[in-house]
């Protein structure tokens, strides 16, 4: 709901788990650090041919030469997934895409939803937990009765 009370459409995707579940199976297989996703540069090169969206948790690394190529096509799957949630409530009116948490640092991400939205202004949240901070900004003087603390 909006911060007056009106209704707003939402759709969300919950694809942390499933990645962190496919850096575990990259780091495995491929013998990396944990975080050297971290460290890939988006490289469109990589990845394969346009997919048929699959299960996150199916995605099969072995099917890849390398980490970086696995892993940009996982996201790729992730951005997948989001563009079908995302189009559940997506309509002409919105023209900007604010991505908070995780994804929000990821440029692989970042760069394939934009590519999945051409016509729409993606950007990452600068704050950290930003909806929920502005979620519990809007509510404070209804949930706590000290001053609101000046940032």
């Amino acid at each position: 709901m909006t911060y007056q009370g009106g209704t707003v459409k939402s759709s969300r995707l919950f694809a942390g788990y499933a990645h962190e579940q496919i850096i575990k199976k990259l780091s495995e297989y491929f013998v990396e650090v944990p975080n050297y996703f971290e460290k890939i540069a988006y490289d469109k090169s990589l990845l394969k041919e346009e997919p048929a969206l699959q299960d996150l948790n199916d995605f099969d690394v072995s099917n890849y030469v390398s980490y970086e190529a696995a892993y940009i096509n996982f996201i790729r799957q992730v951005i997948l997934a989001q563009k079908r949630s995302t189009d559940l409530v997506f309509n002409d009116k919105v023209k900007k895409i604010f991505v908070d948490g995780g994804f929000a640092k990821n440029e692989t991400y970042m760069q394939l939803l934009a590519e999945a939205y051409p016509q729409t202004e993606v950007f990452a949240a600068s704050v950290s937990q930003a909806t929920a901070m502005g979620a519990a900004m809007a509510l404070h003087k209804d949930w706590n009765h000290l001053a609101f603390p000046i940032m």
